[in-house]
Order: C-alpha cells, then sequence, then structure tokens
C-alpha cells in the first residue's frame, strides 16, 4: 500500500491521543478539585445520534458529565470517596498508556476494520500473516481481497480464497476396508 494511503489511519490515531491525553489531565484536575453536582444536570450516555461538541467549552462541560456518571456509578456500587478518586485516575492514565502503546501494525488493523465494517457489519480485516494463522482455525467461509483506490470508487483487483489445509487421508489399511 503507497505511504500516502496509509496517512489517514495515523493522523486519526495521533489526534485520538492528542485528545485522550487533555481528557486524562481534564479528569486528573476535575477529580482532584471534586466533582460537584448541582442534581439537575443530565448526560446522555448513548450519543450516537447528537452532534459533537462545537467548541472547546462544550466538550469540557461533555467531560465533566461523563465523570459525574463515572463518579455516581462508582458511588451506587458502594465504594469509598477517596477509592473512587484513585480508581478514575488510574482508569485514565491506563487508557492514555494503552493507547500510546499501540504499535503502527495495531493502529491501521483497526483502521481497516472500521473501514470494512463501514460497507459489511461482518467484514473483518485479517493482515496476511494474521489471516494464514486463521484460517486454519476457521469453519466459515473466507477470503482476500486485495483493493484499490484511485479517487472515490474502490476497486476490486483481485479476490484470493482462504486456503486451508486438507484431511489427511488415512492410511490404514482396516479405515480403507471399512469404508
Amino acid at each position: 500500500m503507497e505511504e500516502a494511503s496509509r496517512g489517514a489511519p495515523f493522523a486519526i490515531q495521533e489526534r485520538f491521543l492528542d485528545r485522550l491525553a487533555l481528557l486524562t489531565a481534564f479528569a486528573g484536575e476535575t477529580l482532584r478539585a471534586f466533582v460537584a453536582t448541582s442534581g439537575k444536570e443530565r448526560y446522555r450516555r448513548v450519543r450516537s445520534t447528537l452532534p459533537r461538541p462545537a467548541s472547546e467549552q462544550e466538550q469540557r462541560t461533555l467531560w465533566r458529565q461523563r465523570l459525574i456518571d463515572e463518579v455516581l456509578t462508582l458511588r451506587l456500587a458502594g465504594m469509598r470517596e477517596a477509592d473512587i478518586v484513585t480508581t478514575l485516575e488510574r482508569r485514565y492514565s491506563t487508557r492514555l498508556a494503552e493507547a500510546k502503546a499501540r504499535t503502527q501494525a495495531d493502529v491501521f488493523e483497526l483502521y481497516m476494520n472500521a473501514y470494512a465494517r463501514s460497507f459489511d457489519p461482518d467484514a473483518r480485516y485479517f493482515p496476511a500473516a494474521g489471516a494464514r494463522a486463521t484460517s486454519t482455525q476457521q469453519d466459515g467461509a473466507s477470503i482476500g481481497v486485495t483493493l484499490f483506490a484511485s479517487g472515490a470508487p474502490v476497486e476490486v483487483l483481485a479476490l484470493t480464497p482462504a486456503v486451508r489445509p486438507r484431511a489427511r487421508a488415512s492410511s490404514s489399511p482396516a479405515s480403507a476396508s471399512s469404508a
């Protein structure tokens, strides 16, 4: 794959890491200052149909509401106040460290899976090495696809059937005569 076409996943990952670092810092500052709530705030956990925050202030408001939701969830679970702050700080720090630890191959695979699933929710991207190892364990049908993007439409250049090892024929005379 050309280097220019591989840039999108890494640009998205860089943006994600920047935002996650900001969120982690915000969570730490907010948790240390105690998350106070008026009790009249509303927060929607599922935001897939809502517009993205239009400004940094809207983003910070959303992050604050998310933190309040997490604090309240842990309170309802019976966790002590001092443990809540420690738990959430560790959660955000761990999430950031795990995101930073992703390799270029991990980032590319995440991107390709999202891309493939945008066309077919059952589609999966398997890197060549992983596909060979996985194909011997799969019972379902699988194919390899070589794609070419020369603009808006993506062209399928080749389909490659999965290579499955053949079942070994038994060489014992007993099994041959009983068939």
